[in-house]
């Protein structure tokens, strides 16, 4: 679809929405086991790659099936992966899910610099995923 001037890439349909978030940065080899073995997302802190001293708070600005932007207080890097517990309204318990870094940028927020990232799923457990499209159909 075009839209003056630009192509969408996008496969799925953004909903905005501001979510609580945490999310862990995994360095290569992390990141590639979870790939392999995305079981590890059913044990508890995500069979031991959620480190939760190291976790950051987040925020979203929207969502989709494919993934979502995350608003956060540290530069994110294209390509890196990152581990994120998202929180959805009336939904119990946390969506873990490993999600790729496609885009990255910055702007000013009441004289502080803020960092947002678009990220794509790589990961998620197929109840999650459920429970994803549950909240995101179930949205006005």
């Amino acid at each position: 679809m075009e839209k003056t001037g630009w192509v969408e890439k996008r496969q799925h349909e953004r909903i905005l929405a501001t979510l609580k978030a945490s999310y862990e940065r995994l360095d290569v080899t992390r990141a590639a086991e979870l790939e392999r073995h995305p079981d590890y997302l059913t044990a508890p802190d995500a069979g031991g790659f959620w480190n939760s001293q190291t976790s950051l708070p987040g925020t979203t600005c929207d969502v989709s099936k494919g993934g979502l932007a995350l608003v956060g207080q540290d530069p994110f890097r294209v390509g890196e992966r990152i581990l994120i517990k998202l929180e959805l309204p009336q939904v119990k318990g946390p969506i873990t899910c490993l999600a790729e870094v496609r885009w990255a940028d910055n702007f000013e927020e009441m004289h502080r610099k803020v960092y947002r990232a678009g990220l794509r799923f790589l990961s998620l457990l197929r109840e999650d995923v459920e429970r994803l499209n549950e909240y995101l159909e179930g949205r006005p």
